[in-house]
């Protein structure tokens, strides 16, 4: 788990490790105000890994974190990805149901946790369409 020192360390090394070429950050913007965030970076050559997804609670509800998804989704396969991870709190449960709605599915640990008790995801980008992401 986190604790203040290492949060500071992660904070003072951005953007790495979510640079160009295998990752990226991206700010969800509402009227000028950013109102959310995603991130992805490179797991190895042909996975990327979803990290600091997060949108303000006053916007929620309002399809920025599937834009924001979908928006990673697409970005990942134009590097050349065909797996994306994640890991997300156990209580993040509309989170969890936003995933399972674009495809993603349940897997077994793929990398020590961060913070409590996670749940992590797997979503097989191939060549098909990723339900509920019109293309």
């Amino acid at each position: 788990m986190h604790d203040a020192a290492s949060t500071a360390a992660l904070l003072d090394a951005l953007p790495a490790p979510y640079e160009l070429p295998g990752g990226g950050l991206w700010v969800a913007r509402r009227e000028g105000a950013a109102v959310g965030c995603i991130a992805l970076r490179p797991l190895s050559p042909t996975a990327g890994e979803i990290k600091r997804m997060y949108v303000d609670p006053a916007h929620r509800g309002n399809g920025i974190a599937r834009a924001l998804v979908a928006h990673l989704i697409g970005e990942a396969r134009a590097r050349g990805y065909d797996t994306l991870r994640l890991g997300t709190l156990a209580t993040m449960r509309p989170a969890q149901a936003l995933y399972a709605s674009l495809g993603f599915r349940e897997i077994p640990p793929y990398r020590s946790v961060e913070f409590g008790d996670t749940l992590f995801y797997e979503l097989s980008l191939g060549t098909a369409a990723v339900s509920g992401l019109e293309e």
